[in-house]
Parts: structure tokens; C-alpha cells; sequence
């Protein structure tokens, strides 16, 4: 159509043309100038004649203005989907060119250029590159290098075109034909002369010239379209921030145009083209990384860093966590920006030249591609082996290739931002804007998706490529080596007849062993691998999951079943809404957990990407600020949790459907939580298996099941069940005892009962509490030591199990809440066995074991006979003192001891301690003697600087005083100076400050109170003696115990002390007045006459919140919680 308009136009047009050309020469032949004017013309008067109109009459050639070749474009376009155009169209176009061009020089003596039709045919070629522009990313986002490929196609022919049809010069026009075969020619020669194995080092030389040369001429050519197509090229990229700001396939164009306008500010430099990354199209991000000039207009790093923080910000500021209710525009702005950065960052990183080949025509138009943005070069050989290959260098690293990293360290700016630190920042930006929108909108698939896809080193080569080695396999050429000539027989006597007279006596070998020959190293080369998919396609896409953890329940591409069964008659509208409701418990449980899940993902991938999390304020502050950001919701989310006062009735079952036989309870809930049909989702509507997927994968991720479990499993107790406790344990008390010997503990305060923390069959030695972080504990027994994790033991709210609720009824109020409930304890009641308890493979939860008490066994170390053990005030260390003498130091949660203090072989070890500083410890021993060593030294056998005979028998106790120069000590001596302060920074001789007489026969343990500056100690004869050191005198005494004081700990405000007796009581006492406050008896009592003689209450440590801990000759581990000595209910005196 466009042909047969254009040539009828030209016939037209020349035709008209000839008709004026005679009408003007018969117009010079007709016309006598000679004669009169009416003679001359015809006219019959001079009144007849017009003077108005000219004398030649010269008809105009009309300006049609035929838009036929746009309209077949447009065609086209819509025919073909808007990609690219045919070659026929194009040929159609250059011939109007052509014509409209002749016409106008032509026309140019007689009329001008209309400036209107040539601006309307701009807007209509501008407008129709627009729509072709729109649609040209649709059908390549998942392959970036196709999308660069058909671009750099469009640009070319798209822009030649419409110069040719707007009438713009075209001043390389020529030079563009002329020299494009040489170029492809110089690209491609070379590599067939470089496999050939027998050039010398000249012609490679040569080779290698030519090959930097046609490199640069290919640049230069790049560079000048790019500079001359500018102006064009920044209305594209003004288009597509316009339309594509918010994602869609113009993200990837814009990411394009801005690579192209950045490249047409650089200088092509000899260095550049022999650097790693000679051309931009190989990866983009990394030469813009790395480009000189940086541009204001079009910057890629700088523009997806904004990218990347706009988005960080936005999550920074929403204070709530997201909800279907709270209707905000941000959180779909959110999601649209999600996903345009990945499909900006996809397309930066992927490279062009491993999609398209000279050899290979285009599948849509059936031409090859050959211009000036994009150069390509025969594939020679097979790449069969590097395109499967999988990186696997260090997201650390990346991008894992050794030139790379060091152009990078080299060139990269230091305003520029650092490309790990970019990504990495990317990664979480996608991923928290995914989660965000998927908890918005209640969606159960895409929560599924984020969860079960994990952040990794894996997903980092994914979405980002990596560096791999391949091995190189060099053609070596076959060398024929000559096989040594076969001696004859006089060869043989004669080399027989010379080997014995050289060497007598040495066998003579006739075979001849040919020489070894080398082995071949293999060598190997680096190469970027890059990306497979987007961030965006690779969380939103369906994760590769064993079958029994997700087709089990529902699969997303199943169809959906046309019959579904009837719901259970006798389930509750709450229970068979329950995963339609937003705010049903079960929901508020998902989005906890899935915060948690989140907020823990985030945490681990900054170490993986190489970004230390103690250093994230300076290097990446808005990535600490998610981090802060999501540890808000998560207690937001918890508060709402604990307003529930526990699941609704009914939830799930509470034991699974094959009950196992010997297991205990802990166990058999867990197996319960595990099986798929085991939810709360009860409907089984088609809608709800999608969140009974989602609850199954939950369940079974370790991080979680805590969580679960608590509010699963648990619910609070009810204030009226404490009091009723109260009640009933208050009267039984006032009709046991007299009313005069009573003590607040027996009026039904928290510290009336004990949890027993751990349990052992044999005395529980010593203990130590770790000082950094409370919930971790070490015990001592006589055959090994445990480190424990008291976390759920220490729960301040009293939660008891669903289906063991405490019957009063059936058991008496001396009884204890022991495995049923997480409240108190006390030592009366029965309890599971450690066998009953065991570690199980099918439950991770449980970590290394767990102790019939619910504690966690993080780790055991096989040490006998450990008597004392201290924890470090600041730092994770602890240090033991065995029978045999030895001092050793350990760190929390590592299995090798760090430091050998004290070999075995030395006096048993009484008491030690590290003072307030940490830089200190010191070590009595059953002699009375006092070591102290600095706990920084680094010798594998260190000596005490400091060590003295305190008392002349033995030393059971001592203190560090103030700035831990000053030691008071306790024990026993010959001339009963059992209390004494020392001076180490005096002389030996003179070290003794002072010495109190006191406690016959020997002090037992001693305090130290700072604020008050008073010692405390307690005698073997059960007497407690308050000293002053300041007026270095005994303030007060008074009888405790009726036996020996075996362990006294303070208050750490001062207020009150406890101890304990070797009888196994235990009494707390006021500091000022010295009153008896709680009262506890057989807390630790003697297991009988003849074994633990005297042992009783080995150890007591008082910690904040006024938890009592304390060991004993019964092999239990015990806390108290005591209430505030100065606030005593009112309720108490009511009922009293």
C-alpha cells in the first residue's frame, strides 16, 4: 500500500511539475511586450484588465501531506507486536525519503520548507516510537541480554528511519557502511589464527594489535552515535521515568538508557579497552561502577542506590506492622518499586554477548544484527561446559573474578557506593517489601514462597552470578618420543662386563625403563557467571520442596477440585472462619512467627554478603534500621499475642494420633504440631488449604517452634487459682504453726515454692550463672559439668499446659506443679526421668537434650570432681576449681578450655573468684593459701604474681576489696585470727592490716557489701558476724544456724543476705537489723545419715529480681523468687 501511494504521489507530482514548465515557456512566447497591454493579452480594454492579479499566472503545487508510510508503520506495529521493523517497511520509507528529498530540491528555488508538516511528522514518528518503546519489554524481562539485544536493534533503525523520514542529516552515514565490514572482520579473524598452536610470538603479537585496534575503532564508532543521538536518547529516558517509575517492562529500557547516556559522557582510553571490561555491554553495573566521568543526568550506581534507599526509608518510617485494616497507598508503592529495582539491577548485571551470535539469525525478523552499539564475535567452540556452570565463589567476594575485584578496588570512587554493600541493601529492600505486601493483603501463597526460599550463598548466585574457575584443557601436540635402540648381544656383555667392574657386587638390570613423563597441571581460568533470574522472580517463584512438606496439603498447580467435603457438622463459625479472619489467633500467631522469621533471615544475610553486623551503623545505617524496624513489630506483635489469655478451646489436638509408648509429653506435643492435618484451619473449603500449607511449613522450621509451642500448648493461669492457693495455703499454715514463729514465707508469698532448675542423682557441687547473659547456667556434679539454658524456666508469667490443668483436689497443697506447669516448683513432688526425656532425631527443637526440668543441655564437659566455679563479670568465661587443685578457664558454649591456671597435684580448691574489673582472679586452696593471677596472659602455663599463706590451717572464703588491692579472707588458724585483711601492694612482711578474732574453730564463708563497706561472715558454728572495715571492728553477732555455715551470697542492693547450714536449711536476713525475712527448712536436706554427712546448702547466688539460686547435698538445683521485703500485700493481713 505504502508503494503503490508513493509512486502515484511522484507521478502526480511530476506531472504537475512538466505542466508548469510549459505554461511558463508559451507564457515567454506569447507575451509582447512591444505592443499595448489589452493587444498583448486579449483584452478587448484597459477596463477589462485586472490590475489586482499578476500578469503570468503560475499555478501553485499544493503540499499534501500524505502520512501513508505512518499509517502502514502503525500497521505493522500492531500486526508484528511493536518489536521491531521489517525490512520492507524500512526499504518503503527510505524510498518516500528519497522521493519527498528530490522533490524538495526541486521546489527549493520556488517555495520554502513547511516548518508545521515537518513538525507534525516528528510528533507522529515520536509518537509512534513511543508505543513501540512501550511494548518493547514486555516479551524480554526474564532475559536481560535479549532485551539489550533487541533495543540497541530498534534504536539503530528506528532512529535511522525516522531521520530519514524528518529530513535530518545524516553526516556518518557513509562512514557507517564503509567501515562496518572491516570491523566485524578484525573481531573475528584473530580468533581463528589464535587457535593455532604453532604461531610464533611476532604474529600474535601482530594479532593482538589489530585485535586493540578494531576494539578501539569499534568504540570510537559506539561513541559517536551515542553523542549524536543524544538528544533522542534523553526524551526516551525522560519517557520511561515518566511511565515506568512505578515498575512494568520500562524499567529495564530506563536501566539501558541510562548505561548509553553515561557511556556518551566517558573517554575510550587505550587502558580501558585492555582492561577485563573493554565493552559496557559485558556488565554494565561494574562499568559504571568504575567510569570516570560521572554524569548528574545519568548516573546508574547513584540512581539505584536512591532506588534502593527510597525504598529502606519508606519501611523505616511504618511504626505499625502491616494489617489488612490499615489501608495504606505506601505499601502497594512498596511492591510496584520492589519490583522495578529488581528488574533495573537483573538487567545491570546481565551480559548481551552470551545471548546473540553473528552466525545466528533473529527468530522475529529473520535477519542478523549487525551495527554499531552491540559488536559480536563467532562462537568458534562448544560452550556446553561454561553454560552450565554455577558460581561458586564467596558472595563476599563478588563478583568473584580476580581482575574484576581489583579493577574495582582500584577505580571505584570513594563517594561512589561499594557494590556489596548496594546488593546486599537490594536483597533486603525486595524481600522485606515482598513480606510487607503479602501480610497486607492476606495472602497465604506468597508468604509461603517468601518463607520457604531462604536467604543464602546460593540465592546471592542466583540473582547476582559469581565468579567460577573452569578448567583450561590445553592441546598439547602428541611427541613421538623414540624408543631407545634394542642392544644386541655384544652390547649386552659389554654393559654387564662394565657395571661389575665399576660396581661389584650390584645386580645387573637388563631391561632399560623409559623416563617418566611429567604430569600435566591442570590450569584454569575465571569467568563471570551471570544471574539466572531477578530477586523478584526468585522469591514470588514456586520453591523446590521435598514432597512431605508441601504437595502433602495443597499444591498451587493442581487444579481445583470440583466436589469438596462437608465441613464437620459440629465445628463452631469461628473455627471454620478461622483462616478467612485476620485478627484470629491463629493469623496474629502467623504474622508473629513470620516477622520473627524475617527479622532472623535479615540478621544471618548480612554476615553472608561480608558485612560484619557490629559495623551495619557505619556501613549500611538504613539496613540496621530495617533490623530495628522489624524488632519493633515483633514485640508489637508479641503485646498482642499476650493479650490473648491463650488459644481458643479446641485448638488442635494436644497429643498426636498414634501415641508412642515410653516418650514423655514434651515429646509426644511436638510429634503432635508436626502432623499435616493437625491445625487450627478445620474448614476444608478449597480457600483454607493454602494457610494449612503455610501453618505445616512454619511448624517445622527450629527458629519457630518455641514460639509455637508456647502459644500453642499454654495458656496463662488465672488469678483465681493463685489466690485460692494463697488462701487455702494460709490457713493450713495458721493451724501447723504458732503465729509468732511464722515468717513471710509461710504466708503464700512466690517464694513459698521453689523450681527445681536441674537434678541430678548425686550432690550438685558448685554453679555459676552466666554474668552476660542470665538464662545461661553451669553446674558442677561429681562426674561432669553442664552448661544449661534456663530461658523457659525463668518465664515471668505463670503459663500452665493445655489438657494438665492442676487439680486441687487430687493432690495435696505440700504437692508441686512439677513437668505440668512453667510456675514454681517444689522439691516434694515426682517428676519425669532423664530417660524419659532423651534427645530424639524427630525433634530439633529439643537441641543436644533436654533435662527432665525443661532445661536445655547446651553442652557437657567430662570433668570430675569440680568443687567451685566463678563466672567473668563482663565477658563469656567461667573458671573451675577441682579436688585435685586444678584452675581452669572455659568460654560459654565452646568446648575447648581456653587456659590451664593451676596443674593438678595442688591443695583442693576452697573458693574462687574474679574481682569487680575482671582482670584479676584469685584461687584459695585447703591449705591457706592465696593465689591471684591476671587473667589477660597468654602463656600456656601462667604463674600467680601474687600468693601468701593467709591461715595457718586452711582459708574457706575470701573478697576483693574496692579497687581489689585490699583482700579480706576467711578460715581457719592456729591463734584464731580467722578474719584478716591484706594489702597486696605492701610488702610481705607487712601485708597483714588486720586480723579479727572470731568464729571458733574456723570461718566458713565471707561477703563483702561496697556501699556499706561491711563484711559479713559465718563461723562452722553456725554464727553470723558483721564487721565494719572502715572502724575495723565487729559491729554485730548472732546464731543463724544450729550447724555450720556452708554458704552465704548478699543482695546486690544491699538489702538483705541469705545463708545456708549444713543441715540443708536455708533463712534470708535483713542487712540493717539483722531480721529474719524467709525461712526455708530441707531445702537441701542430708539424703541420709551415713552419705553427704554435712553437707547440706553447698552454694547460694543471689541475682536481680531477686531470684535465689542454690544447690545442695540433694542433687537439685533450685530457684526462689523472692517479692520485695518492704511491700507486703495488704490481701495477706486480710485473710490473716
Amino acid at each position: 500500500v505504502n508503494g503503490e501511494e508513493c509512486s502515484s504521489s511522484l507521478e502526480g507530482r511530476s506531472k504537475l511539475s512538466m505542466s508548469n514548465a510549459t505554461k511558463d515557456d508559451t507564457a515567454d512566447h506569447v507575451v509582447d511586450w512591444s505592443k499595448p497591454v489589452s493587444t498583448s493579452t486579449g483584452l478587448g480594454s484597459s477596463s477589462d484588465f485586472d490590475w489586482s492579479q499578476p500578469v503570468i499566472k503560475i499555478e501553485d503545487d499544493p503540499l499534501h501531506l500524505d502520512w501513508g508510510e505512518d499509517n502502514g508503520a502503525v500497521d505493522d506495529e500492531e500486526d508484528k507486536g511493536g518489536l521491531i521493523m521489517k525490512d520492507s517497511e524500512l526499504l518503503q520509507k527510505e524510498k518516500c525519503a528519497d522521493a519527498m528529498e528530490s522533490q524538495a530540491s526541486e521546489m527549493s528555488g520556488h517555495t520554502e520548507v513547511d516548518v508545521i508538516a515537518e513538525q507534525l511528522k516528528f510528533r507522529a514518528c515520536m509518537k509512534i516510537l513511543m508505543t513501540e518503546l512501550r511494548t518493547l519489554a514486555t516479551g524480554y524481562e526474564i532475559d536481560g541480554g535479549k532485551l539489550r539485544f533487541q533495543l540497541y536493534n530498534w534504536l539503530e533503525k528506528e532512529i535511522a528511519a525516522m531521520h530519514n523520514i524528518c529530513n535530518h542529516e545524516m553526516e556518518g552515514k557513509e562512514y557507517y557502511a564503509e567501515t562496518h565490514a572491516e570491523v566485524d572482520s578484525d573481531f573475528s579473524v584473530p580468533e581463528l589464527i589464535l587457535d593455532k598452536q604453532d604461531i610464533g610470538s611476532y604474529e600474535r603479537h601482530q594479532i593482538e594489535r589489530r585485535r586493540l585496534q578494531a576494539k578501539r575503532e569499534h568504540a570510537e564508532k559506539r561513541k559517536w552515535w551515542l553523542q549524536k543521538n543524544q538528544a533522542l536518547l534523553r526524551v526516551f529516558l525522560s519517557y520511561c521515568s515518566l511511565h515506568g517509575a512505578q515498575g512494568g517492562g520500562l524499567a529495564s529500557v530506563r536501566m539501558e538508557l541510562k548505561f548509553l547516556l553515561q557511556e556518551s559522557q566517558q573517554e575510550t582510553t587505550v587502558k580501558q579497552l585492555q582492561s577485563p571490561l573493554p565493552l559496557p555491554t559485558t556488565l554494565p553495573l561494574l562499568s559504571a561502577s568504575v567510569a570516570v566521568t560521572k554524569t548528574v543526568i545519568a548516573n546508574p550506581v547513584l540512581y539505584l542506590n536512591n532506588h534502593i534507599h527510597d525504598i529502606l526509608y519508606t519501611i523505616v518510617q511504618m511504626e505499625a506492622p502491616p494489617h489488612p485494616d490499615n489501608k495504606d497507598v505506601k505499601i502497594y508503592t512498596l511492591h510496584s518499586l520492589a519490583a522495578s529495582l529488581s528488574a533495573s539491577i537483573y538487567q545491570a548485571l546481565c551480559d548481551s554477548h552470551s545471548y546473540s551470535s553473528q552466525t545466528e539469525t533473529n527468530q522475529f525478523t529473520g535477519m542478523a544484527y549487525q551495527g554499531l552499539l552491540l559488536s559480536e564475535r563467532r562462537r568458534l567452540r562448544t560452550e556446553s561446559i561454561e553454560e552450565h556452570a554455577t558460581p561458586n565463589s564467596n558472595p563476599a567476594s563478588w563478583p568473584g573474578v580476580s581482575s574484576l575485584i581489583n579493577l574495582l578496588t582500584s577505580a571505584q570512587d570513594e563517594d561512589q557506593p561499594k557494590l556489596n554493600v548496594l546488593l546486599c541493601e537490594a536483597v533486603v529492600a525486595v524481600y522485606v517489601s515482598l513480606m510487607i505486601h503479602a501480610l497486607a493483603i492476606h495472602s497465604s501463597n506468597e508468604l509461603f514462597r517468601l518463607a520457604a526460599h531462604p536467604l543464602n550463598s546460593r540465592m546471592w548466585a542466583a540473582i547476582f552470578g559469581g565468579g567460577v574457575k573452569l578448567v583450561v584443557k590445553p592441546k598439547r601436540q602428541l611427541e613421538t618420543i623414540p624408543s631407545p635402540p634394542v642392544p644386541s648381544e655384544i652390547d649386552k656383555h659389554r654393559l654387564r662386563f662394565n657395571m661389575m667392574m665399576l660396581v661389584p657386587g650390584r645386580p645387573v638390570k637388563d631391561s632399560v625403563t623409559p623416563p617418566p613423563v611429567p604430569a600435566e597441571r591442570p590450569s584454569y581460568k575465571e569467568k563471570f557467571i551471570p544471574p539466572e533470574l531477578s530477586m523478584w522472580d526468585y522469591f514470588v517463584a514456586k520453591p523446590f520442596l521435598p514432597l512431605s512438606d508441601s504437595s502433602v496439603i495443597y499444591d498451587s498447580d493442581e487444579s481445583i477440585p470440583s466436589d469438596d467435603e462437608e465441613d464437620d457438622a459440629f465445628l463452631s463459625d469461628t473455627q471454620l472462619q478461622e483462616h478467612k479472619n485476620p485478627n484470629s489467633y491463629s493469623w496474629v500467631l502467623i504474622r508473629l512467627v513470620m516477622i520473627k522469621l524475617t527479622l532472623h533471615n535479615v540478621k544471618n544475610f548480612f554476615p553472608v554478603a561480608g558485612l560484619d553486623f557490629s559495623d551495619l551503623p557505619v556501613t549500611s545505617p538504613l539496613g540496621i534500621a530495617v533490623v530495628k524496624n522489624l524488632e519493633n513489630w515483633e514485640q508489637i506483635l508479641q503485646e498482642r499475642m499476650d493479650q490473648f489469655e491463650g488459644p481458643p478451646p479446641n485448638y488442635i489436638n494436644v497429643y498426636p494420633s498414634e501415641l508412642a509408648v515410653g516418650t514423655g509429653p514434651a515429646i509426644l506435643r511436638h510429634k503432635a504440631m508436626l502432623e499435616p492435618e493437625n491445625t487450627p484451619f478445620r474448614s476444608h473449603d478449597y480457600s483454607a488449604l493454602p494457610v494449612r500449607r503455610l501453618w505445616h511449613f512454619l511448624v517445622k522450621q527450629e527458629l519457630l517452634q518455641e514460639t509455637f509451642i508456647r502459644y500453642i500448648f499454654t495458656k496463662k493461669r488465672k488469678p483465681s487459682e493463685s489466690v485460692e492457693d494463697r488462701v487455702e495455703q494460709v490457713k493450713q499454715n495458721c493451724v501447723a504453726e504458732d503465729h509468732k514463729n511464722k515468717v513471710e514465707a509461710d504466708l503464700g508469698y512466690p517464694g513459698g515454692k521453689a523450681k527445681i532448675i536441674h537434678k541430678e542423682s548425686d550432690m550438685i557441687m558448685a554453679f555459676a550463672i552466666n554474668k552476660a547473659n542470665c538464662s545461661e547456667i553451669v553446674l558442677a556434679s561429681t562426674h561432669d559439668v553442664q552448661e544449661l539454658d534456663i530461658t523457659c524456666l525463668l518465664a515471668a508469667d505463670p503459663y500452665i499446659w493445655i489438657g494438665e490443668e492442676y487439680d486441687k483436689e487430687s493432690k495435696s497443697s505440700d504437692d508441686d506443679y512439677r513437668g505440668s506447669t512453667l510456675t514454681l516448683h517444689q522439691p516434694s513432688a515426682t517428676s519425669f526421668t532423664i530417660s524419659q526425656m532423651q534427645p530424639s532425631t524427630s525433634t530439633p527443637w529439643l537441641g543436644s537434650g533436654q533435662t527432665s526440668t525443661g532445661a536445655g543441655v547446651l553442652i557437657k564437659r567430662n570433668l570430675n570432681n569440680v568443687k567451685r566455679m566463678a563466672s567473668h563479670p563482663v565477658h563469656q568465661y567461667y573458671i573451675t576449681g577441682a579436688q585435685d587443685g586444678s584452675v581452669r578457664m572455659f568460654e560459654w558454649n565452646r568446648p575447648q578450655q581456653l587456659i590451664c591456671l593451676r596443674q593438678a597435684g595442688n591443695a583442693r580448691v576452697t573458693r574462687l573468684y574474679f574481682n569487680s574489673q575482671g582482670n584479676k582472679c584469685g584461687v584459695a586452696d585447703g591449705e591457706g593459701f592465696l593465689s591471684i593471677w591476671q587473667v589477660n596472659q597468654s602463656a600456656s602455663n601462667p604463674k600467680p604474681y601474687l600468693s601468701w599463706q593467709c591461715h595457718t590451717k586452711t582459708t574457706g572464703d575470701f573478697a576483693f576489696i574496692n579497687s581489689s588491692s585490699l583482700v579480706a579472707t576467711s578460715g581457719h588458724s592456729s591463734d584464731n585470727r580467722n578474719v584478716c585483711l591484706w594489702d597486696t601492694l605492701a610488702s610481705p612482711s607487712n601485708c597483714l592490716v588486720h586480723a579479727f578474732t572470731c568464729h571458733d574453730h574456723g570461718a566458713t564463708v565471707l561477703q563483702y557489701a561496697p556501699k556499706q563497706q561491711l563484711l559479713i561472715t559465718g563461723g562452722r558454728k553456725g554464727c553470723i558476724c558483721v564487721f565494719d572495715i572502715r572502724q575495723r571492728q565487729i559491729l554485730h553477732t548472732f546464731q543463724a544456724h544450729d550447724s555450720a555455715v556452708k554458704a552465704l551470697a548478699l543482695d546486690p542492693a544491699e538489702d538483705y543476705f541469705a545463708t545456708g547450714s549444713a543441715e540443708g536449711n536455708m533463712k534470708v536476713w535483713r542487712l540493717n537489723g539483722h531480721g529474719l525475712i524467709h525461712s526455708f527448712k530441707n531445702e537441701h536436706a542430708k539424703q541420709s545419715i551415713f552419705r553427704n554427712l554435712g553437707a547440706g546448702v553447698i552454694q547460694i547466688d543471689i541475682e536481680e529480681e531477686n531470684r535465689i539460686f542454690s544447690c545442695g547435698a540433694d542433687g537439685t538445683l533450685k530457684m526462689r523468687v523472692l517479692p520485695s521485703a518492704f511491700n507486703i500485700s495488704a490481701d495477706i493481713f486480710n485473710i490473716l
